[in-house]
């Protein structure tokens, strides 16, 4: 059986086991009060020390959730646009505001494709996924990166060096 592990927004690891262990780590760390007053934030899930497949943007207070499937950056539709989400994404970064069209999933929802994922390690199939709104374009490419670089290199501009491994990010 694989091990997957969940990063959070300063890339600390937290090692996942079973879905049912993945969904008590995953609830503690939402749950977690960032540094605005509220909780919400960014989390990247895969396989252990591999790239992330799947980034979760939620805030458990405001009942909201915008799932990315990395690899072919398509988002989760569960509800109909609601109020877009600020998370913290990045220790060293500002607030991002992700967009109202891809806070499209509930927490409880969330919840349910962290624990899928887990258990079956592919793309779960419990929502819809379509591709992401042009509203995507506009956030920080370093959302997109499937391996997390470390909070203590904060990338610059637009002259990383290293591959993001998504569709939107140059490899030369």
């Amino acid at each position: 059986m694989t091990t997957y592990e969940l990063l959070n927004y300063i890339a600390r690891p937290h090692r996942l086991t079973d879905p049912q262990q993945a969904l008590d780590v995953f609830d503690s760390v939402a749950r977690e009060i960032m540094w605005h007053g509220l909780s919400g934030q960014s989390v990247m899930i895969g396989p252990e020390g591999g790239a992330k497949d799947l980034r979760v943007d939620i805030d458990v207070d405001a009942g909201r959730a915008a799932l990315t499937w990395l690899a072919d950056e398509t988002i989760a539709v569960e509800l109909a646009p609601g109020d877009p989400l600020e998370v913290v994404w990045n220790g060293d970064a500002p607030l991002q505001t992700i967009p109202a069209s891809m806070a499209r999933v509930g927490v409880l929802t969330a919840r349910q494709v962290v624990a899928d994922y887990v258990a079956t390690g592919e793309r779960p199939r419990l929502v819809e996924w379509v591709a992401a709104p042009a509203e995507a374009a506009a956030l920080p490419h370093g959302m997109f990166y499937r391996e997390r670089m470390p909070f203590f290199r904060k990338p610059v501009s637009s002259t990383i060096n290293t591959p993001c491994g998504s569709p939107r990010c140059s490899t030369t």
